[in-house]
């Protein structure tokens, strides 16, 4: 998998140290955590830092940093593996912050993170969920086609689980985006 990549207004870099004040001011905001597990503390970012640099050395890829023009973080995504309903899946996972909303950032890292899982990894299919109430997440999952599959609890939220597979992302196009 790429460490580093542009899309069309983002450039992209794997995950690393260096970026930890970066995601802890993401990770801080509670407007932004309000659809994840709440905001994280210094020491729980420092954790969830370690956590997901390890999965780069595990698995191959993770997530990365996605950076403006002006270098200032504009959010974080990428692809986890997960056990979910004892099966391992591929999982779509962005955060973007929160002056940078409604501009159409987390859609393009979605499709980047989606196409470079495509391109790099063997799986069928690629899943992403959110909270119920989450509108804008899934209206992201929805526009980079992926399909809702199901309502579930995760640690005892009320969520909702999408789905797009290999087939689909071929067909749509997605295969083919452009990313430098």
């Amino acid at each position: 998998m790429l460490d580093e990549f542009r899309s069309a207004r983002l450039q992209a870099v794997r995950l690393g140290w260096e970026h930890e004040e970066m995601v802890a001011a993401i990770h801080a905001d509670e407007r932004v955590m309000a659809s994840h597990r709440g905001v994280l503390s210094s020491e729980e970012n420092h954790e969830w830092m370690e956590s997901n640099i390890e999965q780069w050395e595990r698995c191959g890829f993770g997530l990365w940093v996605f950076l403006g023009d002006n270098g200032e973080l504009v959010g974080r995504g990428g692809l986890l593996a997960i056990d979910l309903f004892d099966s391992q899946e591929v999982e779509l996972n962005y955060s973007v912050a929160a002056r940078c909303w409604r501009q159409g950032y987390a859609t393009e890292m979605a499709m980047a993170a989606l196409g470079l899982g495509f391109e790099y990894l063997p799986g069928a299919s690629i899943i992403a969920f959110t909270r119920v109430e989450n509108a804008s997440s899934r209206g992201v999952m929805t526009k980079v086609g992926m399909t809702f599959e199901r309502y579930f609890k995760l640690r005892g939220i009320a969520a909702v689980l999408y789905r797009l597979r290999r087939k689909k992302a071929e067909a749509s196009g997605l295969l083919n985006q452009r990313i430098s």
